[in-house]
């Protein structure tokens, strides 16, 4: 068997974690069940790696060694003090049922299990397979630039907010404004005067849906200022700069991301696999009285 074929066993990472669990969380019995508390230089890496959640051995021992004296002090007294109370509450039963233990040990081997051996990187052909089949999960929304000019119709007639609408038309086209110039016109609106690559749904928070739906259609120009668009405003006058229609970017444009989500899901993958080998080291049992729940399958 090929070493890169020997990553992906998951016996191999149960192994691993196994390791990994009697390493870090481990604690010798003949040190539990006595009034002596030795303090060694592996209980010490063992100790940082548990509160620095540090699981690399030879990287906690980097930590120690760069200790000064007065620090080193400092942790072997963390040490004894967190080890004789530990010893003193288990002793007296503390630890039985109480639910915050129980999540912190949970915890920890899931955390445990995330920590697993890095999945194998894909070939080239594998990713380009990964991308294909979740395109959609990279595909950008639709997105619009523009800028518009306000005429509140709320406290005056449609028919004069139209006519002030048309007048400003004529004013911002003879001047030959744009985007940057929306600013000096119309009047004060509640939100933003320029809007730069919002979704849909983004400016139909602000405007309405239907305001959203006239500017982003394919007949709204573009790099001119429209006719008068109601929403549930008033009126504006709108000059698009750009509008990008709902597109998936190309595969080497966004290569790296996919290489990490394909690593993520492997890992995430493997993580699962581990919980589940655990899960089925154990029967369990429910209650007739508990009606309409379905059995837990391995």
């Amino acid at each position: 068997m090929r070493l890169p074929q020997l990553f992906k066993e998951p016996l191999l990472h149960f192994v691993v974690i196994g390791f990994a669990l009697f390493a870090v969380f481990g604690r010798p019995a003949t040190q539990s069940n006595s009034k002596e508390i030795e303090v060694t230089r592996q209980t010490l890496v063992s100790f940082i790696q548990y509160k620095s959640k540090v699981l690399e051995p030879a990287q906690a021992n980097s930590i120690l060694n760069a200790l000064p004296p007065e620090d080193l002090s400092n942790l072997i007294q963390e040490y004894v003090r967190e080890e004789a109370l530990f010893r003193e509450a288990v002793a007296l039963g503390l630890e039985s049922g109480d639910e915050v233990i129980r999540k912190r040990l949970v915890q920890k081997l899931e955390l445990l299990a995330e920590t697993g051996p890095r999945p194998v990187e894909p070939q080239a052909q594998e990713l380009i397979k990964y991308y294909q089949q979740n395109s959609q999960a990279y595909q950008q929304p639709a997105s619009i630039t523009f800028s518009h000019v306000f005429i509140r119709a709320s406290d005056q007639e449609m028919k004069n907010a139209r006519a002030r609408a048309d007048e400003l038309l004529y004013t911002l086209r003879s001047a030959k404004a744009e985007f940057r110039d929306a600013t000096a016109y119309g009047e004060h609106f509640l939100y933003h005067t320029n809007y730069v690559k919002r979704t849909p749904e983004a400016i139909a928070v602000d405007f309405g849906v239907g305001f959203s739906q006239a500017i982003f259609a394919e007949n709204a120009k573009i790099g001119k200022w429209t006719e008068p668009l109601i929403s549930k405003h008033g009126l504006h006058l709108v000059f698009i700069v750009e509008r990008n229609p709902t597109q998936t970017p190309p595969y080497t444009a966004i290569q790296d991301r996919i290489l990490h989500d394909f690593m993520r899901e492997k890992q995430q993958q493997s993580t699962e696999l581990f919980i589940r080998q655990i899960q089925s080291q154990y029967q369990t049992n429910i209650a007739p009285n508990l009606q309409g729940v379905e059995s837990i399958r391995d």
